[in-house]
């Protein structure tokens, strides 16, 4: 096993990402071609691994959710879930692709479709807090410090 000493065999044909174990490139794979085979039996989500399928059943339909969209009524169990859900309903894209300018509602989003579309780990992030903004530059293996008010 390689876990521990950063050896990293396994390698992504399509982006060049590298993994430790065999398991963990096969799910990566459905990155790129989109296929989400496990489906919730309780609503109509759909998942690339079974793992997030769990996850998201006992954290949706298993718990007694506190929090819930206005909107749309969807249920979270964290309020800092529901409010980061809420930007999406209120068009907040506070970051951004540089190579072609699309926005995205999430950090993770954004770091996905840099990884896809741009084979890349990094870029620059605008993070706004209330008038002000600023631009953050990442590099591979750095993480966005979010401003607060």
């Amino acid at each position: 096993m390689n876990l521990h000493n950063d050896v990293k065999p396994f390698a992504c044909d399509t982006c060049g990402r590298q993994f430790a174990q065999l398991g963990n490139l096969q799910k990566h794979m459905s990155v790129h071609t989109g296929e989400r085979p496990h489906r919730c039996s309780e609503c109509t989500r759909c998942f690339s691994d079974l793992s997030a399928l769990r996850r998201h059943y006992a954290s949706i339909h298993e718990r007694n959710p506190r929090y819930h969209c206005e909107t749309c009524g969807k249920k979270f169990l964290h309020l800092s879930s529901a409010r980061s859900h809420r930007m999406q309903h209120d068009g907040v894209k506070p970051h951004y692709c540089t190579v072609c300018g699309k926005t995205f509602t999430h950090r993770s989003g954004w770091m996905r479709h840099c990884r896809v579309h741009h084979h890349k780990d990094h870029g620059v992030v605008r993070a706004r807090v209330g008038e002000d903004s600023k631009e953050v530059l990442l590099k591979p293996g750095e993480y966005i410090v979010y401003l607060t008010e």
